[in-house]
């Protein structure tokens, strides 16, 4: 007959062999979820316009977590090559508001360790639509044996906007620059529409000679609308910056000016 301490040894081994082959498993499956509860989730908790101009990035609080590291940037054009790294100790950051895709991601350090970035996350932001312009009156001037028709001074109205400068404070501006096309009697707008418009800044446009063509008789109309054209123009200052593109977008409304020309008799 068999030893039967050496049996009981036997099964005593087996016997912590399973435990520990079952808490093995039980340890791996809780510390797999840990690690997978420990991957913050951001996300854009808040979007504003006036007068903070911002996007709120927020993610779930991680246990443990001494800080986070917020990696964010944006497709726009200036800013493509540059990824923005922030720590925080909050689980939430605020960032600028930029028109198109704002891209993020986000992990938790702990005391000894720290998390896997989360997945990247992307969030379009709208732009900011300028303000229709009020429409002003035009007239005929006589320039020596010609005839102009530009804008009456006294009836322009510069379209304003807001923005914050680089101290974080909200300032007010003036756009600079209008597009505009004309619609000749007999001319369908939508059609015109498609055509080339004509970009202007605004002191040019208060003295800018419309001419109408050949002066044919009937009723003439202009659209106009405000756009962000000045970064084009602009190589120092604020608008070299991009103040006014950064947010904004022209309107799809545009304010008519209408003149008829008498037939001549």
């Amino acid at each position: 007959m068999k030893n039967p301490d050496k049996r009981k040894k036997l099964i005593f081994i087996l016997a912590i062999i399973t435990v520990s082959a079952i808490f093995g498993s039980a340890a791996f499956s809780f510390f797999a979820y840990l690690s997978s509860y420990d991957i913050p989730s951001p996300k854009v908790e808040a979007l504003t316009a006036y007068p903070d101009f911002s996007a709120v990035i927020k993610w779930n609080k991680v246990p443990g977590a001494e800080y986070y590291v917020l990696e964010y940037k944006y497709d726009y054009v200036l800013y493509r090559a540059e990824t923005h790294v922030v720590k925080t100790a909050n689980n939430y950051r605020v960032v600028e508001r930029v028109k198109g895709i704002l891209s993020f991601r986000v992990k938790a350090v702990l005391r000894k360790s720290e998390s896997e970035f989360s997945d990247w996350k992307e969030y379009v932001i709208p732009p900011l639509t300028l303000d229709t312009p009020e429409p002003f009156r035009i007239a005929q001037y006589k320039k020596g044996e010609q005839i102009e028709i530009r804008m009456l001074i006294d009836t322009w109205n510069p379209v304003t906007y807001y923005y914050r400068n680089k101290e974080g404070v909200v300032k007010e501006g003036y756009v600079n620059y209008y597009e505009f096309f004309i619609v000749a009697p007999g001319q369908d707008k939508d059609t015109m529409m498609l055509h080339p418009k004509k970009v202007m800044n605004a002191m040019d446009l208060k003295t800018f000679d419309f001419g109408f063509g050949n002066g044919e008789s009937g009723e003439w109309k202009i659209y106009y609308r405000a756009t962000t054209y000045d970064y084009v123009i602009y190589e120092q200052g604020e608008y070299g910056d991009r103040i006014i593109d950064i947010m904004y977008a022209p309107s799809d409304n545009w304010a008519e000016v209408f003149y008829t020309i008498m037939p001549q008799t």
